[in-house]
């Protein structure tokens, strides 16, 4: 009766690896495991297409696997099905859970969208954290993130949506990944700044922005309206938390905001999200895009990031499981390799070490491939170069490593490429070459220690090393079935 519930179950994830793929446990093995605190960001990218695989979302995340990236950054918002000429099929380059006669999701909630087979795969991949930017999906019901700068309240029924939504989509999340050491950090809203300058007459540039632009000072519908959309998520998942004090899981709330270096600490008089919003909510985690740190070459710019990072965190509140102030981290960083000028590289990782010294618990790199790039689209063709594109990158679209990755690589990386040993997934000797080839007798294998636990790696079957047999194992062992 187990070996053939378990055969059911293997038969299961045998379809679901034929369609999305697991990350390959011997490229993963071969490529080194980053510093746990670093991570990339899979959020489109103007290539490589794979359309006719109908897989990007899920090759992407596998890629950044085995680059040695441990935490990964994803959209589960409208946008994924929104047609541009640099999305001409939503961006992760399918319409499967899309409405046919809309650009937006077929679920009209967040819990139902991660239960699409492709979120389903995402989420079944060994990844420690999972960074979702979100919001509602039925805009006419909830309140979404477009309406914070808006000169109109937020209604109490459009609260009342939106608190339901991720309270489902937290519940979810607990009850089906629970066991798993998984971490969910939903992400919302992001660029908080930005959308408090909504209607304020004003362009988001970088620099000489006027005073009238930037404080909040005298905006207070759209200060409010913050406040109340935050703390609405925020009782939400911690509402979700209380319900459901499972074990091995966690899901927080990140509020993201990208002008500190711009505003308070250039002049405190210019007030912005960190002092007008975060102090009145209750967000768990502070999320920081933090482009503005290192974009000009003065001396009084080289400890930006320190000083930043110090002033988030005098305004934020505290959360236990981010002791001693330590709950701020970078959710948005990256470099434009084919536009910034030389120096901006060294003020770039100046930044980066700042940041991991100070004490940040995540880097989120922006981004495994660049999703600024100009091309041509015609019959689904991706024709994107390196040239084309602006150099917010991990991969080229030749297939070779940025300078951002092969610096990260140079620093961050914990464990050193091992030579090649073989198929790890290749569990017996059957007559077959060891190490050669995985097939069901290996599958027998692992389904007769399915679920034992003993140190990492004790048994062959424990594929991953993490001390049990697990569905990570099988993941595993199903990417390389017959190879």
């Amino acid at each position: 009766m187990y070996h053939e519930s378990m055969r059911v179950l293997f038969a299961l994830v045998i379809m679901t690896a034929s369609l999305f793929g697991t990350p390959s446990s011997t490229s993963a093995a071969n490529a080194p495991e980053l510093d746990p605190r670093i991570g990339v960001a899979h959020v489109g990218g103007a290539y490589p297409d794979r359309t006719d695989n109908n897989d990007f979302l899920n090759w992407g995340a596998n890629r950044a696997y085995n680059l040695g990236f441990r935490n990964i950054t994803v959209m589960m918002m409208q946008n994924l099905c929104i047609k541009k000429p640099h999305h001409p099929l939503g961006l992760y380059q399918t319409t499967d859970y899309c409405e046919d006669t809309r650009e937006r999701p077929r679920s009209t909630t967040l819990a139902d969208l991660a239960k699409e087979p492709e979120f389903i795969a995402l989420f079944a991949k060994p990844f420690r954290n999972f960074f979702i930017f979100t919001d509602s999906l039925n805009p006419q019901k909830s309140a979404n993130q477009s309406q914070i700068g808006d000169f109109d309240a937020l209604t109490e029924d459009e609260l009342a949506a939106t608190k339901e939504d991720y309270h489902s989509f937290a519940t979810y999340l607990l009850r089906k990944y629970k066991g798993t050491n998984k971490s969910f950090i939903l992400i919302a809203p992001s660029e908080l700044d930005y959308r408090l300058m909504k209607n304020m007459n004003c362009k988001p540039v970088v620099e000489g922005a006027k005073l009238s632009c930037f404080n909040l000072e005298g905006k207070p519908v759209p200060v409010a309206n913050a406040i109340a959309y935050l703390n609405a998520i925020s009782e939400a998942i911690h509402t979700a938390v209380a319900e459901n004090p499972v074990q091995g899981v966690h899901v927080y709330h990140a509020c993201e905001i990208n002008h500190v270096v711009q505003k308070s600490l250039s002049n405190p008089k210019i007030q912005g999200a960190i002092d007008q919003v975060i102090p009145y909510t209750h967000c768990d985690l502070i999320a920081y895009s933090a482009f503005e740190t290192f974009l000009k070459s003065t001396t009084e710019r080289q400890n930006l990031m320190t000083n930043a990072l110090n002033y988030i965190a005098s305004k934020a509140p505290n959360h236990p499981d981010f002791p001693n102030g330590k709950n701020v981290f970078l959710s948005q960083f990256g470099i434009r390799e084919n536009i910034e000028p030389s120096d901006r590289f060294s003020l770039f990782t100046n930044a980066v070490n700042q940041a991991l010294n100070w004490g940040v618990p995540f880097i989120q790199f922006w981004t495994l491939h660049d999703d600024n790039c100009t091309r041509q689209v015609a019959g689904g063709v991706f024709p994107a170069t390196s040239a084309d594109c602006v150099g917010f990158w991990m991969k080229k679209p030749d297939n070779t490593n940025s300078r951002i990755y092969n610096y990260i690589l140079e620093n961050y990386a914990i464990s050193p490429s091992p030579p090649s040993t073989g198929n790890i997934a290749d569990l017996t000797d059957e007559g077959d070459m060891p190490g050669n080839q995985v097939n069901e007798f290996d599958y027998n294998v692992l389904a007769e220690h399915f679920g034992k636990i003993g140190a990492p790696g004790w048994i062959k079957a424990d594929i991953i090393k993490n001390g049990k047999v697990d569905e990570f194992d099988y993941n595993a062992l199903v990417g390389d079935f017959y190879r």
